[in-house]
Parts: structure tokens; sequence; C-alpha cells
């Protein structure tokens, strides 16, 4: 027998009182019941974007619609067409303008107004005398035997003729690449001279020799320029007050 008080010795009070306050310990205390599955997280809510302000505005380019002079070929009344040229009717004496552009490049006896172009091409003849009304022309062709009525702008080429004297011409030029002598004075407001060019010309506004052009003969203008490798041997008269 074990002796009283040894290492396996339990004293029954000690043992009452052990179990008393470890039943008093036990009050009051909430356990958790074990559970396989964890409760889920809470996802967090997504953050609202910062209030924004009007999206900056885009700056875009306009392009300006081209602005063409018309003079009317039943008055003569001039006015100005924007974006394309296209049949009209004249402001002032109400007639329809035809803006047809029309190309001549064999025998030809028509007469022709258009506000629009007319190319007279090498194979042109006039057999008959006719009447070409246009507020545009390019000329590579004898047109000698036409009467000719160009509002706006005569561009010569190699091969053109025209009765020079009976032509009034607004902007008159010698294409790149053209070697041309005009009879007689022929008068213009603008003189663009990109080809070789040998004549009299009195010019109303401006004439230009530009670098590729060259002239010789005479030539009356109230202004000049001559652009850098540009030829010019005329006889010269600059300003205004012309008879």
């Amino acid at each position: 027998m074990a002796n009283k008080g040894g290492p396996n010795f339990i004293d029954g009070f000690a043992s009452v009182q052990a179990v008393k306050h470890s039943k008093n310990a036990g009050k009051g205390v909430r356990t958790r019941q074990s559970s396989s599955k964890l409760p889920a997280l809470e996802k967090p809510a997504p953050e609202k974007p910062a209030a924004q302000g009007p999206s900056p505005k885009k700056i875009s380019r306009t392009v300006t619609p081209e602005k063409f002079k018309i003079t009317c070929y039943e008055c003569e009344y001039v006015f100005t067409l924007q974006g394309r040229v296209v049949d009209n009717f004249c402001p002032k004496c109400h007639e329809k303008l035809l803006a047809k552009d029309t190309v001549i490049d064999k025998e030809w006896s028509e007469n022709v107004k258009t506000i629009g172009r007319v190319e007279i091409k090498k194979g042109a003849s006039f057999p008959k005398k006719c009447t070409i009304i246009a507020r545009d022309a390019a000329l590579s062709a004898d047109a000698s035997e036409a009467d000719l009525n160009i509002y706006n702008k005569l561009e010569l080429s190699r091969g053109a003729g025209f009765n020079a004297e009976d032509t009034e011409i607004r902007t008159l030029v010698i294409a790149k690449g053209t070697s041309l002598t005009l009879k007689g004075k022929v008068k213009c407001e603008r003189l663009e001279v990109l080809g070789e060019l040998r004549g009299t010309i009195i010019a109303s506004a401006e004439a230009h020799i530009e670098k590729s052009g060259s002239m010789k003969g005479s030539l009356e203008a109230p202004s000049l320029v001559v652009r850098e490798g540009a030829a010019l041997s005329v006889n010269l008269r600059i300003g205004e007050g012309r008879k």
C-alpha cells in the first residue's frame, strides 16, 4: 500500500474541491462549435470612380470652300459662287447660266456659252466663225478664227494661237515648257509667265515671271515680280498713269 502523502496518493477532499472549481470555471463561458467551413469573406464594394467634368472638346479644322468669281455671259454682272461651279442663275438678270465644261478637238462651228471651262486642243479647227464665251479656257491649238471672250483665266500651251487684240483677258498664263510668240498688243489684268514668251503685254494689275519663265519684248504693268532664276529682257514700264 502506498504511503499517505506519496506521489500516487490523491486526497479525497482536494479532488472534490478540484471538480467543484472546474465546474465554477465553466460557468459563463460560451464555446463555439467547430466547423469545417470557414465563414465567407465579404468582398469590399467597388470604389466609385471620381466624378469627372465634361470631356475636352476636340478642335477640328474646317476647310473653307473655294470661291469663284463669275461673270454673267448675258449681262456681264459679276458675282461670287462658293464651293463648286454649277448651273446657276444670274442674281441681276435672272438668266440661267450653264456650267458645262467643253472640249474642242475637232472641226467646230457652234457657239459656246458657259461659266465653266473650255479646252481647245490639237485637232480643233473653226471653218465657220463662232463665239466662245467661258470663265476659263486652255489653248493648245489655233483658235484665231473664233471670237474668244474669257472672263477669268486663259492658259496658253505649245501650239496656241488666238486673235489677241480682240480678246479681253483677266489672267493670262503661259504654261511651263511652252514657247510662244504673241502678235499685237495683248491686254490682261494679270500676267503669269511659266514658259517662254515673246510679245507686247499690257497688264493692268500685275505681272509675275516665275523661275521657270522668260520674257522678251515689251511689258507694261503697275507691279512686277521676277522670281530668282527667271529671265527678263523687255522694254519695261512700271507704274500707273498709262494711256
